[in-house]
């Protein structure tokens, strides 16, 4: 392919070699229709489409957030009702979603293999082009919203999905302030409304609005198409124009973002919901707003992320040490806000008054005027100028396939008609920054954006004992009021389109519609899991884990710690130790100093604890673990640093761990709000396994209850406290309990230093670890929705784990997806077993909980049907297949592989496991039907929501109580 070749009506406009990834950028241009597309050739087999759309929305409907969950149910050549679960359920993607965001709307898929690949990309254009939801309004009522009237006399209420994911969304306090301060900054441009969609606003949008919205916004010449990996381009290319886009013409329209003329806004003040057990002092929040350029202005934005770490990177830095010292906040933050038209920075100031304001916004202004006067910390600068030129170059994004993250950055310039190269290379923007280190570049941003900013906004949130009952007061009234204004009429047509939209819900596709979708077959399947080389070792009788792939001369280290010695209550003040290590000073080193040396020196530092039970002797293991990664040419420099964190750490400033807990506590506090069914789940599961229960008191309820405590009482508590940090510090890094994992090209010389240089010691015989018990509870959060869990652990019982494994896909994507989403309304549902051996259904921000329970319950009879109705299951086969061996990133799959080795899982373990899946079938699942029957016996239930939905389903409890209620 060169400039100017067309093929497939596709002209090449431009071809760049990008010698950082590797890779050869392609841009063109669909002549017909003006449909931008890239395609970036680089050597990889992970392929990555997707089709994006500028959607600027006009008002707070979430009109684009509705359009991109109902899109994908059913289309013009895939008439199924959910070819995305069908998708999700029976394919080997790595990646498929769909996003929106303040500004677009993206639709991308991921997969290795070829076919799949094409299957998906397929799936997805006829989705956005020829949408089912156009002519079946049904959808709409489903994902977006619909008055709920099953009775003529009946009291109607609002349902949809996005209805409902909203107003989870507005219930975490982040979620207010993202919501309010991008309002007040940008009131006449498409940023000032709410994307997503604000609840009070979004039963506003009609059917056909919405569907207005659809004809005008997405068309090929508002589109933009991005390819990525190691492909047949011109097969591609002939897809997509022959199947779609030559059947479009020109619109002619471009739509285009207005950018928004400075402001200095009113002050915003609004309220969040707190619970009724919590004080509203010291819980409110400030937030300071500051336009700062253009989306091109890419050194600026990299110049003002490095000014946020040097000023907020840690509890001694000068702008959060001045809020903590002077006691006008728990915490301060400093955040860029890029991947806009317009970015913007945000100082956040948490739990504070607003008596305060006054005072925190002086010493915030004393402080940034002192830094542009003396200057910021050079070497700070220089510090986390090296630090984020690691994460850079490493390029590893976890889960995330890597075309993906390259095709999403592109849109950071390509959407508004930049350079998409700019957005997915750096150049010489590293170099550029270190040069302007020794000049006033960075107090000069700090002086024209900050202090004497023209577009500002500054918001003030007050903490609410009263505001969630008083919003669905208001939503009670709203509705009464418009149902007095409906005729008997108005009433049967409504009771008339529940019937039908229930009655489509319940509908199954026909055989002739499941055939269009096009599907893997098990032919089309590996048949050995991926394998990840790892050898075993060992150095002076300590167990050493030696990777060998190629790390780009980065190493990467996990030191475990075997504590399995350790008292129940010890894991909470263990993980507490753990969270301060590299926060507080060090024999050497103060809190700065060390600071400055980890982000110089390390690319990553990280702790935890993982407790599980090994896969053959189903014996309990808890393992502390210490992970950094840091260029091989520092590699000395990095374990001086290690040794000093790990054996030199002083725990003598009492305040300053304060600060910490403080902020743990918050963070630990939001989770409740905004990943309850994950913490719903360890709790339930906690009741009968003391593996959970570990991880129940390092990091979930019991864990909070304490923190909670010792912060209420930190006068009384502290020196005891502290006496136990120091103990479980002194007990938990001796090299007798070490295991340690090695990746890079100095391993020996590592693994030396590790096992010569720490301390010996005694380690205590195992304690025995008790699961808390049968229970069945309802834990109240301020928040506008739920999320229920039931768990439990069916151990040996369990003679199939790919059975499971095949079942958690059925569960998810069919019984529990039609059920708890789609009927009942929860943004989110699942079922997962495994490894683990043990069955945990959840649902996540559900409107409902007491239904989801009981349609949790339900499954054993689902089952039953499914068994004897279902002719084949070959599908489920193809999706599990793709979720039992996923896509990894070099770091992703370190850790699994480490996780498998400390196990015990070996590769003929996990050949084992995929043969069952593969070989599952109809017997084997209703073979498994019994072990649901025994969840549903041991009725281990949890759920964390709101007051209203979990006393409506108080039969299903035996206690009901507060997040923060004593107890």
């Amino acid at each position: 392919m060169k400039v100017n070749d067309i093929i497939h009506g596709f002209r090449v406009d431009r071809v760049r070699h990008l010698d950082e990834i590797k890779g050869d950028l392609y841009e063109m241009i669909h002549v017909k229709t003006g449909a931008r597309t890239i395609w970036l050739n680089r050597e990889d087999e992970n392929k990555t489409f997707y089709i994006g759309f500028k959607t600027t929305p006009v008002d707070d409907t979430g009109v684009f957030h509705i359009l991109e969950h109902s899109v994908l149910n059913g289309s013009k050549k895939y008439p199924v009702r959910e070819p995305f679960v069908d998708l999700l359920k029976g394919s080997l993607q790595t990646f498929l979603n769909a996003m929106t965001y303040p500004d677009k709307t993206v639709y991308p898929i991921s997969s290795r293999n070829n076919k799949d690949f094409v299957n998906l990309m397929r799936v997805y254009l006829d989705a956005v082009f020829y949408p089912n939801v156009l002519k079946n309004p049904n959808v709409f009522y489903q994902e977006g919203w619909h008055y709920e009237l099953n009775e003529e006399d009946g009291e109607p209420i609002y349902k949809g999905v996005v209805f409902n994911e909203m107003k989870g969304a507005f219930s975490s306090p982040d979620g207010v302030k993202g919501r309010e301060l991008m309002h007040a900054l940008f009131p006449d441009s498409c940023y000032g409304n709410e994307s997503g969609g604000d609840p009070d606003h979004i039963t506003d949008l009609t059917y056909e609005q919405f569907c207005d919205a659809h004809r005008r916004f997405y068309s090929p010449s508002n589109s933009y198409i991005f390819l990525d990996g190691d492909m047949d381009i011109e097969e591609v290319l002939g897809i997509i124009d022959e199947e779609y886009l030559s059947n479009f013409d020109d619109s002619g329209e471009r739509i285009t973002i207005a950018k928004q003329e400075a402001v200095k806004a009113d002050t915003v003040i609004r309220e969040y919901e707190i619970s009724e057990e919590m004080s509203p002092e010291g819980k409110a929040q400030i937030s300071y707003g500051y336009v700062f350029g253009d989306f091109d202005e890419y050194e600026k934005i990299a110049a003002f992320s490095l000014i946020s770490s040097v000023l907020c990177g840690n509890n001694e830095s000068p702008l959060k040490k001045v809020i903590l010292n002077n006691g006008l906040g728990e915490d301060i933050s400093f955040d860029v806000q890029d991947g806009l038209y317009q970015p913007f920075a945000v100082i956040d100031v948490i739990n504070t008054d607003l008596e305060k304001e006054e005072e925190i916004s002086k010493k915030i202004r004393e402080e940034l005027e002192r830094q542009v006067r003396e200057g910021l910390d050079k070497e700070e600068l220089e510090a986390n100028l090296n630090q984020r030129e690691f994460k850079a170059r490493e390029r590893d994004f976890g889960g995330m396939p890597k075309g993906l993250v390259f095709g999403l950055s592109a849109l950071d310039s390509w959407l508004y008609g930049g350079d998409p190269v700019d957005s997915i290379c750096f150049g010489d923007l590293f170099d550029s920054l270190r040069e302007k280190i020794h000049t006033s570049y960075y107090e000069d941003l700090i002086r024209d954006y900050i202090l004497n900013s023209e577009h500002k906004a500054k918001l003030l949130l007050k903490p609410s004992n009263t505001l969630g009952e008083q919003k669905r007061e208001n939503e009670r009234k709203k509705l009464q009021a418009i149902a007095e204004k409906w005729s008997q009429d108005d009433r049967k047509d409504l009771v008339e389109l529940n019937r039908n939209l229930q009655a489509w819900q319940a509908s199954e596709d026909t055989p002739e519609q499941k055939a269009t979708l096009p599907a893997l077959h098990l032919e089309d399947l590996k048949k050995e899991p991926t394998e990840y080389p790892l050898r075993t070792s060992e150095y002076e009788g300590h167990t050493v884990l030696l990777h060998d792939q190629d790390s780009n001369a980065i190493s990467y280290v996990n030191l475990y710690a075997e504590v399995n010695d350790l008292r129940m209550r010890d894991y909470t003040v263990l993980v507490l130790m753990l969270s301060l290590l590299g926060k507080l000073k060090t024999q050497n080193y103060d809190v700065l100093t060390l600071n400055r040396k980890m982000k110089s020196v390390l690319g990553d530092f990280n702790t935890g604890l993982s407790p599980f039970l090994t896969y053959h002797e189903r014996k309990q293991r808890n393992l502390v673990s210490v992970y950094w990664s840091d260029l091989c040419r520092n590699d000395e420099e990095a374990l001086d640093l290690i040794e000093e964190i790990l054996y030199r750490t002083d725990f003598s400033d009492a305040q300053a761990i304060r600060d910490i807990l403080k902020q743990n506590l918050f963070t630990l506090e939001q989770s409740f709000l905004n990943a309850g069914h994950a913490l719903a789940v360890q709790r339930a599961s906690s009741y009968d396994s003391p593996v959970a229960a570990v991880s129940e008191y390092a990091g979930g309820y019991e864990a909070y209850r304490y923190l909670k405590d010792l912060d209420e009482n930190w006068e009384e508590k502290k020196e005891g406290f502290l006496k136990e940090l120091v103990s479980l510090y002194e007990r938990v890094f001796l090299k007798e309990r070490y295991t340690l994992s090695v990746t890079g090209e100095h391993k020996d010389e590592i693994i030396r230093r590790v096992f010569a240089n720490a301390p010996s010691g005694a380690v205590g015989e195992d304690t025995v670890k008790e699961a808390l018990g049968h229970r069945r509870e309802g834990i109240v959060v301020p928040s506008n929705v739920s999320y229920a869990a039931k768990s439990f652990g069916l151990g040996d019982e369990i003679k199939n784990i790919g059975v499971m494994y095949v079942l958690s896909n059925i569960l998810t994507y069919d019984y529990l997806w039609n059920n708890v989403r789609v009927k009942n309304g929860a943004y989110g549902c699942g079922m997962r077993s495994g490894y683990g051996r043990r069955v945990s259904f959840y649902s996540y921000r559900d409107p409902d909980p007491g239904k989801s329970l009981e349609i949790f319950r339900d499954t054993v009879d689902y089952l039953k049907e499914f068994t004897e109705k279902q002719n084949s299951i070959e599908n489920y086969i193809v999706g599990t297949t793709g979720d039992f061996d996923p896509y990894m990133s070099l770091k992703v799959s370190l850790r699994s592989s480490d996780a498998e080795c400390l196990g015990g899982l070996t590769s003929e373990d996990k050949k084992a496991i995929l043969d069952q899946i593969l070989n599952a079938d109809l017997s084997a699942l209703k073979d498994a039907i019994p072990l649901f029957e025994k969840v549903n016996e041991a009725d281990n239930i949890c759920v964390i929501g709101n007051k209203g939905a979990i006393t409506k389903a108080s039969d299903c409890f035996d206690e009901i109580f507060d997040l923060n209620q004593k107890r």
